[in-house]
């Protein structure tokens, strides 16, 4: 990979100067499958014989290991010794003693270590080719490397990677004492008596493999080991790969069977203009979709058998990209399927229940995008919408209305005629469909919706016999429970992976992977003939652009795998569970933990509601702004709300609400740490009708160090005006938000059933001055007012969150 690098190096070998060629050898030539150096301590924790009475502290091992190195290094430069340490010194510094282990086995540590890289190592196939273009020209080649492994156990490490390579000269640092930032380009020089413009060098550390060169003037060639983008992707995701380890037993934190080289040199091979987009589908949704694939093609091959039959369906619009991934694996037995939820929940029964379900999950719908769901005007439910404010209700009102709205004859009538049109258009798209004995569902998840609904369709058309297996990406396995038997259902992403507090997390902010792998095309509302009738897509064209760009990196990085795995042996989707892990951790990172540059630009798309017209921001801060203010921290990580990606909102805020939000999601943010602290309990002022009235208040400490007044409002009381005394909350501070939140009780109103932020002309100030947003005392006897808005609510309260600041002081003179 690393394109221009590469080509960069064959034109300097071209150069008649150029005489010698020398290369690093580690993250250059070769490399490794892990996903980060110190993977090698932890399969060399899995090499020692070190006794089962402490197999359980391999964290530990690794950790001092690398302290190890730290004093032997301190130790030379104590003893004004040249820095680079041998293997050997770094051993002679490992607390045996903690791992039940005798003096006698400090050797067999260094030989473990070794037999690690042995075991992880790989040849890097571009650099190699590099290598062999410049002997074909004539030219020296060999190696440096800052290692301390000596000369003769690097040549069995190369030779053991690469069997037929052959080399001119080898200079490892430990053996001279000095680094190639240090004197090793210097005695490299001198001892093959080299004239330096003659000489030229490519590794991966711009400071040793470049600088230091150039300064002696050999030519030199950087080849970095990823874009600088993939840095903070690759930190978030060591943080959640820790979280997930840390609830799962056996888990390796490093050995990602090669990975995450996978996806360096995926990223690598991006042109250098190629965007976020081109980088998150080669980095993130490639390889979460590559296994996937074969996790599909492994269940495939579980249910073949000499008398089953099975068809497997890639369910629109999701199932889009992992149909493409495997078309371009050459796979001609899936078929892409566009049903959805309302298509099997109106074909499968005239019973009313489950469409009512799917209502209530959803924040709102209108009347457009009913009569889209039902294909079909009913003057009863636009009668409805027109009585309601805006045309829009919650998803949860219109299903309580639904039964007096439609009747279960037209319902019913309404589901067989679809039953017919959608079986038509099945038989059509899948040659001898009637015969067959097993579909396999592939889609996104979650919960087994469409599997269920189209079991009972299925059922109804007389094709019992048909088993149905889903094969997701993620799924919550207790809504897996009681399938119908010979049915099935699993996740690459189960429980079995990640906790169900976990799952839950994870799978709350995946719309914004459905973006990704959805098709281009408006979601399927009908069947004319054989032919699927869609509704419009009404996402901009500028989101669709961006989401096609991910999976053209997506299906590069599918080639870049196939092609490692035949020429490389490299598969690190081989181990089911170790893929599964990491896909996991890949993908929570992209979810949960995003950096500030993908909150940017994924926060802009907008997501369609099934069942409604409305598309919802995935990032909205106008949205999320009253909750704030309302909710304590803890209260809004687990508000249920309309906003599509709840994580990227939360990052909206800040990168530090953002990861505590994601650890909240872990169990490990619980309790006090999220909870507004309470302080003291306030008395104030509403005056209403001139007459003023005594209401109770508290006054806690937030998360963030802000204090917040809660203040209970009873339905008679609104319209009147609350009076707080600066002396309360202090002469000067900076206003957060203002907002009234109401409900049908107490409860529902303090978890925001309805918020609203009052507006800026709705505070007031005496003996004082605000502007809305910074307050300060000008008189004796300062308040600020507050204007509490009429409401047909029971309960009310009116949350004030402030910045107290110093108090101002005149300036001196």
């Amino acid at each position: 990979m690393h394109p221009q690098s590469l080509e960069l190096a064959r034109n300097t070998i071209k150069t008649n100067r150029i005489e010698y060629f020398s290369f690093d050898i580690f993250d250059t030539f070769l490399l490794r499958r892990t996903s980060a150096p110190d993977g090698v301590f932890e399969q060399a924790f899995k090499n020692a014989p070190i006794p089962g009475s402490h197999r359980h502290m391999m964290e530990s091992f690794v950790q001092h290991r690398t302290m190890a190195e730290h004093k032997a290094r301190r130790k030379r430069m104590e003893n004004r010794q040249p820095p680079e340490v041998t293997i050997a010194e770094i051993y002679a510094h490992f607390p045996l003693q903690a791992y039940g282990m005798l003096e006698s086995q400090r050797p067999a540590l260094s030989e473990a270590e070794f037999q690690a890289e042995l075991d992880l190592c790989f040849c890097n196939p571009d650099i190699h080719a590099l290598l062999q273009d410049a002997r074909s020209q004539g030219l020296k080649v060999g190696f440096l490397s800052d290692t301390y492994w000596s000369s003769d156990q690097l040549r069995l490490l190369l030779k053991h990677a690469c069997p037929t390579l052959e080399f001119d000269f080898l200079y490892a640092s430990c053996d001279h004492g000095y680094s190639k930032a240090d004197r090793l380009f210097d005695v490299y020089l001198k001892g093959e008596e080299i004239d330096p413009a003659h000489a030229a060098h490519i590794g991966d550390n711009e400071g040793a493999d470049v600088a230091k060169p150039r300064s002696l003037g050999l030519h030199a060639v950087y080849y970095p080991q990823a874009p600088k983008a993939f840095a903070p992707m690759f930190t978030r995701e060591a943080s959640l790969l820790q979280l997930i380890q840390g609830q799962s037993e056996g888990v390796e934190k490093r050995l990602d069977g090669g990975l995450r080289v996978l996806r360096r040199q995926a990223a690598s091979a991006l042109s250098q203009d190629a965007g976020l987009p081109a980088l998150v589908g080669a980095t993130v949704v490639g390889p979460v979709l590559a296994a996937f694939h074969r996790f599909i093609e492994q269940r495939a091959a579980q249910l073949r058998g000499p008398d089953r039959k099975v068809k497997i369906f890639f369910l629109a619009r999701d199932g889009y990209l992992p149909k493409q991934f495997w078309d371009q694996a050459g796979l001609d037995d899936g078929a892409y399927l566009e049903i959805n939820r309302r298509i099997v929940l109106i074909g499968n029964t005239g019973d009313l229940e489950p469409v009512q379900e799917m209502f209530r999950r959803l924040d709102k719908v209108d009347e457009a995008g009913i009569r889209e769901f039902f294909n079909t005007t009913v003057p009863s439910i636009s009668k409805f919408f027109r009585n309601q404010p805006g045309g829009v209700v919650s998803g949860e009102a219109f299903a309580e209305a639904l039964p007096q709205l439609i009747g279960g004859d037209d319902l019913g009538r309404a589901a067989g005629a679809l039953r017919k049109r959608l079986l038509a258009y099945i038989r059509d798209l899948v040659p001898d469909f009637d015969n067959c004995t097993d579909i396999v569902l592939a889609d996104l998840g979650y919960s087994g919706t469409i599997q269920r609904t189209l079991r009972g369709l299925l059922d109804q058309e007389g094709l019992s016999h048909v088993r149905l297996h889903g094969v997701y990406i993620g799924i919550f396995d207790h809504a897996f429970v009681n399938l119908p038997e010979g049915d099935s259902g699993v996740g690459l992403i189960d429980s079995s992976v990640a906790t169900p507090l976990a799952m839950r997390h994870i799978l709350r902010n995946i719309s914004l992977l459905e973006q990704f792998c959805s098709a281009p095309t408006g979601p399927v509302k009908d069947y004319q003939g054989s032919a699927p009738v869609r509704e419009d897509d009404h996402r901009p064209q500028e989101q669709l652009a961006v989401c096609e760009d991910v999976r053209r990196a997506a299906l590069r990085f599918f080639d870049h795998y196939c092609e490692a795995k035949t020429a490389q042996g490299l598969d690190p989707f081989e181990n089911l569970r170790l893929s599964r892990l990491w896909t996991t951790a890949i993908l929570a990172r992209l979810l949960l933990l995003p950096t500030q540059e993908e909150v940017a630009l994924f926060g802009g798309f907008n997501h369609h509601m099934l069942g409604s017209k409305i598309h919802e921001d995935m990032v909205n801060t106008d949205t999320m702004a009253p909750f704030v203010g309302a909710l304590s921290f803890g209260q809004l990580c687990a508000l249920s709300s309309s906003l599509m990606w709840f994580a990227g909102n939360m990052h909206s805020l800040s990168p530090m609400a953002g990861h505590m939000y994601a650890m909240s999601g872990f169990g490990l943010m619980q309790g006090d740490l999220l909870a507004d602290t309470a302080q003291s309990q306030l008395t104030l002022t509403l005056i209403k009708n001139n007459a003023p009235k005594l209401i109770p208040a508290s006054l806690s400490l937030t998360t963030f160090g802000e204090l917040r007044l809660r203040v209970p409002v009873q339905q008679q009381d609104t319209g009147s005006v609350l009076a707080i005394p600066l002396e309360q909350l202090g002469e000067h501070g900076m206003i957060r938000s203002v907002v009234f939140n109401s409900g049908e009780n107490s409860k529902k109103a303090m978890l925001g059933q309805r918020v609203e932020p009052l507006p800026a002309s709705a505070i007031r100030s005496l003996q004082a001055y605000c502007d809305g947003y910074r307050f300060y005392k000008t008189g004796e006897d300062p308040h600020l007012l507050f204007d509490i808005p009429h409401t047909d609510e029971a309960a009310s309260i009116l949350t004030l969150t402030i910045v107290p600041l110093p108090p101002l002081t005149a300036p001196a003179g």
